[in-house]
């Protein structure tokens, strides 16, 4: 759906999205304390204007792919690329981020009560980053940060819009497959 979406508003058919990693693939690292996190760049061709079911395969194959090559760190692949730093500090080769919240949440601890606190940097990294959570009773919430050099509220509301809307739209026609 976010490929799709992206894909009809700008107009372009060879898309780089990125996706936070845990980096936790190996069974070594899972006692480390610290933080693993590797972005993965998914490669995705959108061409022919595909219908809902071939996209799904696209994505899917694409995610498969970047997954299977996860435990390269990304600064390796910008440097193997010789790809250029923004001076702006923007990451090189994603402009595009989407992120499923599912596994961030605390880990229960003994004793212990967490829970996660957003840390506002107040500058974005990305042209547009799209944090989906399972809000539970509420159903799937959306956040939305970007680059106000690049996009403004108003765009940004109608394409988050149009992703929901696609959104609903999927799981209706799921729901009417099952």
């Amino acid at each position: 759906m976010y490929a799709s979406a992206l894909s009809r508003w700008s107009g372009q058919t060879d898309l780089t999205l990125g996706t936070p990693s845990s980096g936790r693939h190996r069974v070594e690292a899972a006692p480390l304390v610290g933080c693993f996190v590797n972005m993965l760049p998914i490669r995705l061709d959108l061409s022919g204007d595909p219908a809902y079911g071939e996209t799904l395969d696209r994505v899917r194959d694409a995610v498969i792919e970047a997954q299977a090559n996860g435990d390269v760190p990304f600064e390796e692949i910008v440097k193997d690329l010789r790809l250029d730093r923004d001076p702006t500090g923007r990451v090189p080769l994603i402009r595009h981020i989407v992120q499923f919240d599912e596994a961030l949440r605390p880990a229960p601890m003994a004793g212990l009560d967490l829970e996660l606190q957003p840390l506002g940097t107040g500058t974005a990294k990305f042209e547009l980053f799209v944090d989906f959570e399972d809000g539970g009773d509420r159903g799937l919430e959306c956040r939305a940060h970007y680059s106000t050099e690049v996009l403004d509220a108003e765009t940004v509301d109608r394409f988050v819009t149009e992703l929901c809307r696609s959104a609903e739209a999927a799981a209706d026609e799921n729901r009417s497959l099952s």
